[in-house]
């Protein structure tokens, strides 16, 4: 048996051989991940055989073989994934080597600060009976709400080409929940797309006007909306894709304020529709080792991306105006072998023939630098302005802020000050940034535990216009705990730090000091 690394393109492909690997396997001969890997499912060989991009009678493109290990890794349910050719008995095969990681994650997270205790607890599951499917159960308590979590996310249901999302929020103040059916791009390759989301909520809503989380208005939020998008492309190439599409939109929304006053959002039942085009020029690049975590492999978008739609919401279909609404994203990254920075403009806004209705901008950078073996230093820098943003949806800064309750299968992107309990600073003003030093030592712990370092520092604030502008940070060191082991990306944070500034508790006075924090680790 003769094997051959990724190299030009080779010949057709006879076979396809799937190797998948437990949790431990052989090497780890201990009675206890004996144990572990008996009650882990190994992923069905048909999960990993879906998401290849060669097939049995094509010609080998090595570009192919890469870009199909880093959709396996997307997947977040292996430690590790291999992709090379054999010649067995004269036929040329392409071989997949897996190996599991540990799909099942107790999600554990507190903080005390300033006297307000959060924290969630619950469980998830990201390879559910080695079929590649997602599922969580979360408890958590903020300082406004409590109450449980369900998320769940089916792909290619019963063997179609359908996925399905679902997430489900039952708090002591409303309900709300999300759904996502369709069929969507998966690669760079994929010629269509169709998608069909919505969502439905009956909850309070918050808004934070002032410096004090006393002075707040309290709104009851009714709605309902439905979103269907459909997309070609005109080029689909390894290299870059063009994608066209078209989307259609109804809502009904309702926003009353508790105190019935003038200030009451009105009922609007509305429809819009739009056009969309997309452009990627590809570039992917590996880390290795890991800046977010203890695996020996993480991917990287590096791409330039560039996406735009134009909405039209004409008052025919219920607007008070009618409008056009402009949307943009553009990302861009560069890499070196001991660095990247990517930075990422996202905006949005409706124009009625009174000017600008409503809109959004954020602008961030990333930047990430490999100051020596097992060394990173990681930069997170947010700027963003509002217009007229829905009651509740203005930037809100502070660990536990609703921003962080959606659930997904890689770690959530963070809002920081880390160390700051929700609502401590709010507005449609926000500027703010994190620096943090990552030692990944070599202590390992039961042969299962890996142990890092962290320094940190953030620094930032939000407010309205007509206010002055609040800052504040805190600066602290910490632990980062994870394992080899791991089917995602992600480490568990232990921090210890100093609070300073002008945030405030829930009794509207500055919160200074030493705080705790526990939770999952920044994904930078």
């Amino acid at each position: 048996m003769a094997a051959q690394r990724l190299q030009d393109p080779g010949p057709t492909i006879d076979t396809i051989i799937i190797v998948t690997g437990e949790v431990f396997g052989d090497d780890y001969s201990a009675g206890f991940y004996r144990f572990l890997d008996k009650i882990h499912i190994t992923t069905k060989p048909r999960v990993i055989e879906r998401d290849l991009l060669l097939r049995t009678g094509d010609p080998f493109e090595p570009r192919l073989a890469e870009d199909s290990e880093r959709y396996l890794r997307a997947l977040g349910i292996f430690s590790l994934v291999e992709i090379d050719t054999v010649t067995v008995d004269g036929k040329f095969a392409l071989r997949v080597v897996t190996q599991d990681g540990w799909s099942t994650k107790p999600r554990i997270g507190f903080q005390f600060t300033g006297g307000v205790f959060t924290g969630r607890i619950g469980l998830s599951e990201t390879n559910l009976l080695g079929t590649g499917n997602m599922a969580s159960v979360v408890y958590r308590k903020e300082t406004d709400r409590h109450g449980l979590e369900l998320t769940t996310n089916l792909e290619r249901l019963f063997g179609s080409q359908v996925d399905v999302f679902g997430a489900y929020f039952g708090y002591s103040d409303g309900k709300w929940g999300f759904w996502e059916i369709g069929d969507p791009f998966r690669s760079g390759v994929d010629t269509r797309a169709i998608i069909d989301s919505g969502g439905v909520t009956d909850r309070r809503e918050l808004q934070f006007r002032t410096v004090t989380t006393l002075d707040t208005a309290v709104y009851r939020h009714n709605q309902f909306f439905n979103r269907i998008h459909a997309s070609f492309a005109t080029t689909a190439t390894t290299s870059r894709y063009i994608r066209l599409g078209g989307m259609a939109q109804f809502q009904s929304v309702k926003y009353v304020e508790a105190a019935d006053s003038a200030l009451s959002v009105p009922d609007t039942l509305s429809g819009a529709f739009g056009v969309s085009a997309a452009y990627q020029a590809s570039n992917f690049a590996v880390i290795s080792p890991q800046a977010n975590g203890f695996g020996q492999v993480e991917d990287l978008d590096l791409s330039f991306t560039l996406n735009v739609q134009l909405w039209a919401a004409p008052s025919a279909l219920g607007y008070a105006r009618s409008g056009l609404g402009p949307q943009l994203y553009v990302a861009k990254g560069i890499g070196t072998p001991r660095g990247f920075a990517k930075a990422v403009l996202d905006a949005n806004g409706l124009f009625t023939e009174a000017g600008l209705d409503s809109g959004r901008v954020n602008l961030e950078l990333t930047a990430g630098l490999r100051s020596a073996d097992k060394h990173w230093d990681l930069l997170y820098v947010k700027a963003g302005m509002q217009e007229n943003p829905p009651p509740g949806q203005e930037f809100d800064l502070g660990v536990g802020s609703p921003d962080t309750l959606v659930a997904s299968r890689r770690p959530m992107k963070f809002v920081g000050p880390r160390l700051f309990p929700p609502h401590s600073y709010t507005g449609t003003r926000t500027l703010w940034g994190t620096y943090e030093h990552r030692w990944f030592t070599e202590t390992v712990l039961f042969n299962l535990l890996s142990i890092g370092y962290a320094g940190f520092f953030d620094f930032g604030g939000a407010w309205y216009p007509g206010q002055e502008s609040r800052w504040g940070g805190n600066v602290g060191a910490g632990l980062r705990l994870g394992t080899n082991f791991t089917a995602a990306v992600g480490m568990l944070r232990l921090d210890i730090g100093y609070m300073f500034g002008e945030g405030v508790d829930e009794t509207g006075e500055s919160d200074r000091g030493l705080v705790f924090g526990m939770g999952t680790a920044f994904v930078y």
